[in-house]
């Protein structure tokens, strides 16, 4: 699990018993963290589904990377997984 890194929250609306990301009320922000975490360093890991990232998509699951990377990650529209395939892939050559 990610979260034994320390660097991964879960987001969970209290004040909601539904899901904050597709709760009605609650979506304006999901909609701005979407597009602002990366300013911040975080990035939602587990974005792409199973076939991706090897996970279920996880809209909650947010893991701190830095600034620089989350941002890179975001303009370039990867996951995590796909950056780290792509990096380890190259390293090997």
């Amino acid at each position: 699990s990610e979260h034994q890194t320390g660097l991964v929250v879960d987001l969970w609306s209290a004040s909601s018993k539904d899901n904050w990301y597709s709760n009605v009320k609650l979506k304006k922000y999901f909609s701005w963290l979407n597009e602002n975490a990366h300013k911040f360093g975080f990035h939602n890991t587990y974005q792409k589904g199973r076939d991706v990232d090897g996970y279920e998509i996880e809209p909650w699951h947010w893991r701190y990377l830095g600034v620089e990377l989350a941002t890179y990650l975001r303009e370039n529209n990867l996951t995590f997984a796909e950056f780290y395939k792509e990096k380890t892939k190259n390293e090997k050559k």
